[in-house]
């Protein structure tokens, strides 16, 4: 069975909440939401570092490292002047980490770059200090790109591979069908920038093709790899990807079936030499990078691939996280009309990781319009009744009171904070206040900000914390 927008699999789209935790119920199991980091620019990628910290790319061109348990954030990388990012949709954008990183630690980037009127994607390498990223060695430079659908999720394969996605770069598609091309392509690279001599062409790069903007790209257990792609205005797709198939891109847009706008479709895509999509959505929804999920901490999502959605432009609501649930074999989409379907406005969200010691979920919101109008924002949403082991330390803590306040507001940071500096932010990107913090408490009195949703950034030694208010 195919399935459409009309027959949607259950999903989780998280309530709005800018101050207080807010408890989302999926099944029996109830998820503390609370905010990690705001104000954070842009972020594209989030990923779960096995040192306990949330890795993170800002499409300006910084990359950040982020303790979830008090937020604290520390700039890591800026590599501003050699990334590409006007506003749009180029910039700093995928982003994994080195299967054996704590042995061997090794970051693996993606920007665009533009000369000219000409971009390209690049893939780069950096090493890990302890304290930055280091000595950027190119992987692979000078690959499709344009001003809008760059793809660039990249993961490690079980493998030792990568596998990186390039979209079209715009071009309409002309690039996905063009084998001398690596646009609208998935690719298969050796750590070192090498061909794998097994990829289907062992020449090339190119592990499966006719695709136009795939930004999500994950790997079960079994081996098996999923992508979300974009599609041009009727269909998203989420594909099972397999050595040297071809998508069908600009061909076909979805299923085989002429849906109104995509009409001269073959009718058969086998027959035709295309593969079609597992599930595909009618209006498309935006559709962002995904997970694989199966922790007992929340036992409803055993199996299932989790995706985040934006929902495109302003002003449309249907966004959050897909719960795709898998069949046995991971071949399909299994859909259950009696599962429920939470709505909420939470943003337009962009990507996702995972504790894999809690099963705390991470998102990475872009705010409300295209392309990622701020605050943006990282939330994490936990099952505060599981147990598990190797739970984090705070080292660093801020806490708003009241909030929201219609009188004084008032700070209390630890220790470790002392000495540093604060900065209020509305939600229009002003700066409105800031100050200096020489006692763990300290107030802004009433009548020094106008009404309205603001966030603190604390900046000590140990990185920074932000957090939102609201003045009524």
């Amino acid at each position: 069975m195919k399935f459409t927008q009309y027959t949607l699999i259950a999903c989780l789209l998280l309530s709005l909440s800018y101050c207080n935790a807010q408890d989302i119920t999926v099944g029996n199991t109830t998820l503390t939401e609370r905010e990690v980091a705001v104000g954070v620019q842009v972020p594209w990628e989030i990923v779960w570092g096995p040192d306990g910290h949330i890795w993170a790319t800002e499409r300006r061109g910084k990359v950040l490292r982020i303790e979830p348990t008090s937020g604290t954030t520390t700039e890591i990388l800026d590599y501003t002047d050699e990334v590409d990012y006007s506003g749009g949709e180029p910039g700093m954008l995928g982003m994994c980490l080195h299967p054996d990183f704590m042995n061997t630690p090794l970051v693996y980037v993606v920007y665009a770059s533009q000369s000219g009127f000409s971009y390209s994607e690049n893939l780069v390498s950096f090493e890990w200090n302890g304290t930055e990223l280091e000595n950027p060695a190119v992987i692979l430079d000078d690959l499709h790109a344009g001003g809008i659908h760059s793809g660039s999720r990249v993961i490690v394969t079980q493998d030792g591979k990568l596998m990186m996605t390039i979209g079209d770069g715009g071009d309409g598609g002309s690039s996905s069908q063009n084998m001398n091309s690596t646009g609208g392509k998935t690719l298969r690279i050796n750590l070192d920038g090498s061909v794998p001599a097994d990829n289907p062409d062992p020449t090339s790069y190119v592990w499966s093709y006719g695709h136009r903007n795939a930004q999500g790209l994950t790997q079960a257990p079994d081996g098996k790899i999923y992508s979300s792609e974009h599609g041009q205005s009727a269909q998203d797709e989420l594909n099972l990807i397999e050595p040297g198939l071809n998508y069908g891109w600009p061909n076909v847009e979805g299923f085989c079936d002429n849906y109104p706008g995509s009409a001269g479709e073959p009718s058969d895509c086998e027959a035709a030499g295309f593969t079609e999509p597992l599930i595909e959505w009618r209006p498309c929804m935006a559709v962002n990078d995904l997970i694989y999920y199966n922790h007992p901490s929340i036992p409803e999502l055993d199996n299932t691939l989790l995706m985040a959605v934006m929902k495109g432009f302003s002003g449309q609501s249907d966004r959050g996280l897909f719960i795709l649930h898998l069949n046995a074999d991971g071949t399909a989409i299994e859909f259950d009309d009696s599962e429920d379907i939470i709505l909420a406005n939470k943003g337009r969200v962009r990507d996702i990781c995972m504790d894999p010691s809690t099963g705390a979920i991470y998102i990475a919101v872009n705010g409300n319009s295209y392309p990622g109008s701020g605050p943006n924002k990282i939330y994490e949403y936990k099952n505060e009744a599981f147990i598990s082991v190797g739970e984090r330390v705070i080292t660093q803590t801020l806490s708003i009171y009241p909030n929201p306040s219609a009188g004084d507001v008032k700070f209390e940071v630890s220790e470790h904070l002392l000495g540093g500096s604060y900065e209020v932010i509305s939600y229009d990107g002003r700066k409105v206040l800031e100050g200096s913090i020489s006692s763990t408490k300290f107030e802004i009195k009433s009548g020094a900000l106008n009404s309205g949703s603001y966030y603190v950034v604390v900046n000590g030694n140990l990185g920074s914390i932000s957090r939102t208010f609201i003045i009524q």
